[in-house]
């Protein structure tokens, strides 16, 4: 075990100096639409929302220096005289994983446009952009660095010599929606972070430039009966030498009789990635349950390891937190506002 700790603590180090390194994720990806595309601003059957996410990784391992990823978010829509609509929001996140504290921490602003590009009786098709600007600070507690050349009062020179910087980002994506009655729905998006590729180099004169990551997203809504409906969605990412893909269901159960709990929904999810030798492997088995009480949506995960650390780790556990402010105005119909996975109202 002393090793392994040891290991994760090294890696965590290499990665933190890499310029391919991959950047934070979650896997409950419908229940953080602004960190998945800048476009999902403002897609809400709604006036406003706010969610809270938080993502706790390899504790076993690392204890109380595991990787520890949070976010917060608000947006709201701004309709407009047709079904088109304006959407703005403002996120939060940051990360923070080893005994070096290597964090970072991010502020973004969300803008997007959704036209409605054709509707009929029994369908609507809409295009929605979206593009983002974020503040970031990237810091690490040099003091806790251990070298092999280090002697008991020097540490190597000129290797950290930026422990604590400032960068900015720029994001962008698109989506499209298309609806077919009231509980039938496609939506398939694609959005690229850090397009102006960022500095985050640790050393002084030194370029070491963000990889750009890219993702390719997708997922339906399918009704089965009068009750049930089926949320198959999937999610790849790519960063440099690094990918994931993300597929599973979810199972939705609606229109409860007698009940505070609007919809309910559990699923499961598979991720594979890639290594730097361009190989497929397993990487964890997700589990996610779900329920809506009203605007309110309370979502939990659990990663269960299928890699070779399976042993050895304690996979990792996730908790979002969201909330949906009704219009007060008039009642929202179906065909005109997208509805995605985690927070279909």
């Amino acid at each position: 075990m002393k090793y392994l700790r040891l290991f994760f603590i090294g890696m965590g180090l290499i990665i933190s100096f890499q310029t391919s390194c991959q950047d934070y994720h979650f896997s409950q990806f419908n229940a953080s639409p602004l960190n998945l595309n800048p476009a999902l601003a403002g897609s809400i059957n709604g006036k406003s929302r706010i969610i809270a996410n938080y993502r706790n990784q390899w504790s076993q391992i690392l204890g109380r220096n595991s990787y520890q990823t949070y976010a917060l978010s608000y947006d709201r829509r701004q309709n407009l005289k047709s079904e088109d609509y304006f959407g703005l929001g403002l996120s939060y996140y940051g990360d923070v994983s080893g005994s070096t504290r290597f964090s970072t921490i991010q502020l973004a602003l969300s803008c997007s446009y959704a036209r409605t590009l054709s509707k009929s009786n029994t369908s609507t098709h809409s295009l929605i952009g979206g593009l983002q600007f974020g503040l970031a600070q990237r810091k690490i507690d040099q003091s806790s660095l251990r070298w092999p050349i280090q002697n008991n009062i020097h540490y190597p020179s000129g290797f950290v010599t930026n422990p604590d910087f400032l960068y900015s980002d720029f994001n962008g994506g698109l989506v499209w929606v298309s609806r077919f009655g009231e509980r039938k729905s496609f939506h398939a998006g694609f959005s690229a972070f850090y397009i102006n590729r960022p500095n985050i180099s640790f050393q002084i004169n030194s370029i070491q430039s963000m990889s750009i990551k890219t993702s390719i997203h997708a997922g339906s809504v399918l009704p089965l009966s009068f009750r049930f409906s089926l949320l198959p969605s999937v999610l790849y990412l790519n960063q440099g030498v690094h990918s994931q893909l993300n597929i599973g269901s979810m199972l939705s159960v609606s229109n409860l009789s007698h009940s505070i709990i609007s919809h309910f929904q559990g699923g499961v999810f598979c991720r594979v990635g890639q290594d730097l030798r361009g190989r497929i492997h397993p990487d964890a088995i997700i589990s996610i349950l779900s329920i809506q009480i009203k605007g309110l949506q309370l979502g939990f995960s659990y990663d269960i390891t299928i890699s070779k650390l399976n042993n050895n780790t304690f996979g990792a556990m996730e908790l979002s937190v969201g909330y949906v402010f009704k219009k007060k105005n008039r009642e929202v119909t179906p065909y005109e506002i997208p509805q995605f996975q985690n927070y279909e109202f």
